[in-house]
């Protein structure tokens, strides 16, 4: 866990969208550190972190499928 005084969306503007990808208002990932993507989640490993409605439509663009 990293604690900053920036919002979520500042830091990925800064980002490549090409390694990091946002799947919830809580969360930012880089796509290299996905294991799983099962239903509304994806894993890291045995984390498990859940995709926000509002970022549903970019995780189908990834998977190439339909959550």
């Amino acid at each position: 866990m990293v604690i900053v005084r920036t919002s979520l969306k500042a830091i990925e503007t800064e980002l490549s969208p090409n390694k990091f990808i946002r799947i919830h208002k809580s969360y930012l990932i880089a796509i290299s550190a996905i294991t799983a993507v099962r239903k509304n989640c994806i894993f890291i490993k045995e984390m498990e972190l859940p995709v926000g409605e509002t970022f549903r439509n970019t995780i189908d663009r990834l998977t190439g499928k339909d959550l």
